[in-house]
């Protein structure tokens, strides 16, 4: 049983290295997943070197949890089906993309590497606006007065504070539809609550008017009815938005 285990583990690390040689391929191609690299760069401190090294565990994390949602065993492929599975399969978007030259080395960092596709979007948003030269001035001098004027240090710490903003405005969002959906519902309720009233009220003064007494109710559109010290029964029925005598 020993054994086992000892060949399974030995099997996931040689399977792990060739995730990270495809990562490191994709790296050096010149490309990097913007939400990712984000992320990355944000608990960096500043360090690109660090930030490579923490992007390619989040990379191959990322890769390693799709495999494991579409119920496939990477371990099971050759190295050429792997690599090409993943650059098929697995690529996100071009605009999920960003340029990255000039690979370091990549020292260990202890972290867990997973990130959610939510928190990776919510990175992905921040890397967009930063492509586009959009910053937020108020957060970038808060960065750079905490970071005592480091602009590398102040871009992972502004990184930090951008991607908080964004998830509190989400959840705010979210909370406010939240609210407005609750409104929505009672107000649904309501008019239905107020549309069942409706016409018991009218058959009461459709009865008042015709000089009525109800004899019997066989359902909530049809009545018996007949008139004051009269032994003769009509029928009432609720029809086109209101009552009727129908014989």
């Amino acid at each position: 049983m020993f054994d086992y285990f000892k060949k399974m583990a030995i099997s996931n690390r040689v399977d792990d290295e060739l995730l990270y040689e495809y990562v490191l391929n994709e790296m050096e191609s010149g490309v990097i997943v913007k939400g990712l690299w984000g992320k990355a760069l944000a608990n960096s401190n500043g360090n690109e070197a660090n930030a490579k090294s923490i992007y390619m565990k989040y990379r191959v994390q990322s890769i390693k949890d799709i495999f494991t949602a579409r119920k496939i065993s990477y371990n099971e492929l050759t190295k050429p089906k792997l690599f090409q599975y993943i650059q098929d399969k697995i690529i996100p978007t071009s605009n999920d993309y960003t340029n990255l030259s000039d690979i370091q080395s990549k020292p260990k960092i202890e972290e867990n590497y997973k990130v959610s596709e939510y928190e990776e979007s919510i990175y992905n948003e921040v890397a967009e606006e930063l492509s586009n030269e959009i910053r937020k001035e108020g957060l970038w001098l808060k960065a750079i007065q905490n970071t005592d004027g480091d602009e590398a240090r102040a871009l992972s710490l502004y990184i930090k504070y951008r991607s908080e903003t964004i998830k509190t405005q989400r959840q705010k969002a979210i909370e406010i539809q939240k609210l407005e959906n609750e409104k929505l519902e009672k107000r649904k309720k309501t008019m239905e609550e107020s549309e069942r009233n409706k016409i018991p009220n009218e058959l009461q003064i459709f009865i008042k008017e015709n000089g009525m007494n109800i004899v019997k109710q066989a359902s909530p559109l049809e009545v018996r009815a007949n008139y004051y010290n009269s032994p003769i029964d009509v029928n009432l029925e609720y029809k086109n938005g209101k009552w009727e005598i129908i014989n």
